[in-house]
């Protein structure tokens, strides 16, 4: 991912739903650029809180450590771009 001047800002809000529940909702601001960048940018980020929060739960409520995350991106492994360029 290409290096970005302006700073992000991630907000994760909690909001009990019952006595053994919570809704978990993480917002980030700060995504600088256009077009096809800005969505790669989005992108990665969905994904990242994604796999994070998933594995937060697993390991909460199950006691699993999933390695979702570096399961993801290995050691060796070209990381490629999943947002295809709009057409021209």
């Amino acid at each position: 991912m290409a290096h970005r001047e302006e700073e992000d800002k991630v907000a994760l809000t909690f909001a009990p739903r019952s006595a053994s529940t919570t809704f978990v909702e993480a917002t980030e601001s700060g995504f600088s650029g256009g077009g096809d960048a800005l969505m790669q940018q989005v992108a990665d980020s969905v994904e990242g809180f994604a796999l994070m929060l998933a594995s937060l739960k697993a390991l909460l409520e199950h006691r699993t450590v999933l390695t979702a995350v570096t399961d993801r991106y290995p050691t060796g492994i070209e990381r490629r771009a999943h947002v295809r360029p709009a057409p021209a």
